[in-house]
């Protein structure tokens, strides 16, 4: 997850505030919000605010990702006191607006993204020879990074496609009749690429990553792998009627690291399985943490919870289908036993001029979070607010309900 740098910024000013008719020392604090580059084709706005817990605005504003900058909130106010985050993107071509509140953030820095550019990109044609002979078998199991295009079989086995400047790319082809799968690797594609390869002369990838996972009716396996700052999904399966596992053959050296995300579901219960590190083999089981939802209204939620774990995400959107305005709407937490959610001061001041109301959004979805690359100083709420980052051995574990699957 995302490393946040906190602060609490103070000035020699302060003051006494009178409250409730107890005397609150007030300090300056301070947020900031780090604002990247991200080039784009999609016309979008996005919003960053700070709130207290009636939903007074206590500072933030609209932005765009056209330029780097910061943005700044400073207030006086109580250091002991629950400050919240809302940010949000509204995508203009389509009408849709994604929306977060996040519980009790800490004065601090935040990342609102990562900078992205367009990169140049180059065309790699690879000529694999005598990848097929007499009744031998063309490959029918091919895999690769990094890469926009397609195989065809008509002349025997071509490669063609398009990878971004400086990437690296590998791709691996496996035989019905051998053990093993072949690859093929470049470091760092610069320019064009156009190779003969002899299929015979390619090392095999002996490393094989296992995967178990308990009984299920849909089952979904995504494999990503980095190659220094590169990192691309390299392959994904999903089951619609289940499975209980899944192994396949990988060169594990070319790797610096493999983030293996599982997902498996039993009705409106799901769960995912996300580890990032070295370790192929994965024997996955129901995580030892749960809920139970006893209130569904969107003014009134209410979660039992038992285990550890180390925060909940719950999920609402529109369903008032008069209006075009797709809206979806997450509130982020920190654990507790008992969770009570009215969303009503989080939104009051942002969704009113939108062409409906809070009572016509319902609970979507809930999900408990066990994080093992959380820091003991920040809580998931301030760590998603930067979003996943990948650098550290870690794992995820979720548990859901899904309202789509009742």
């Amino acid at each position: 997850m995302g490393c946040v740098l906190f602060f609490q910024g103070c000035s020699k000013d302060s003051t006494i505030h009178q409250e409730d008719g107890e005397q609150v020392e007030q300090v300056l604090l301070t947020y900031e919000f780090i604002v990247p580059y991200i080039e784009s084709t999609i016309v979008s706005t996005s919003g960053v605010f700070v709130i207290d817990d009636t939903g007074s605005i206590l500072g933030g504003q609209e932005y765009d990702h056209t330029a780097e900058q910061t943005i700044s909130v400073t207030f006086m106010g109580d250091p002991d006191a629950r400050y919240h985050v809302n940010k949000y993107d509204r995508i203009e071509d389509y009408d849709e607006y994604h929306f977060g509140t996040y519980l009790d953030i800490s004065p601090g820095q935040y990342y609102l993204g990562e900078h992205s550019e367009f990169a140049e990109s180059h065309n790699v044609v690879l000529n694999i020879e005598n990848a097929a002979v007499g009744n031998d078998p063309i490959p029918n199991d091919i895999v690769y990074t990094n890469f926009h295009g397609g195989y065809s079989v008509q002349n025997g086995l071509i490669v063609n496609g398009i990878v971004s400047n400086e990437e690296a790319f590998y791709i691996s082809f496996k035989k019905a009749n051998e053990e093993y799968p072949r690859y093929h690797f470049i470091e760092s594609v610069t320019s064009d690429i156009e190779e003969n390869i002899d299929y015979n002369e390619l090392p095999f990838a002996y490393d094989v990553m296992n995967i178990t996972i308990p009984e299920n009716n849909h089952a979904d396996f995504r494999f990503v792998g980095t190659i220094g700052t590169n990192t691309s999904m390299i392959r994904r399966e999903y089951f619609t009627e289940g499975a209980s596992s899944y192994s396949w053959g990988l060169s594990g050296s070319v790797f610096d690291r493999m983030r293996t995300d599982v997902s498996y579901r039993n009705g409106s219960r799901g769960y995912t399985y996300v580890y990032n590190g070295s370790t192929l083999n994965h024997d996955i089981t129901i995580p030892d943490f749960d809920f139970n939802i006893d209130e569904y209204s969107v003014t009134n939620t209410k979660i039992s919870t038992s285990g550890n774990y180390s925060g909940y995400l719950s999920h609402y959107y529109n369903l008032n289908y008069e209006t075009t305005i797709d809206f979806d709407y997450w509130i982020v937490g920190k654990a507790s036993e008992i969770i009570e959610i009215d969303v009503s001061p989080y939104l009051a001041n942002f969704i009113e001029p939108l062409p409906f109301s809070i009572n016509d959004m319902v609970l979507n979805i809930v999900t408990l979070y066990k994080d093992s690359d959380i820091q003991s100083n920040q809580s998931l709420p301030e760590d998603l607010i930067n979003g996943p980052e990948y650098e550290n051995e870690s794992l995820v574990e979720t548990t859901s309900w899904y309202r789509a699957y009742e």
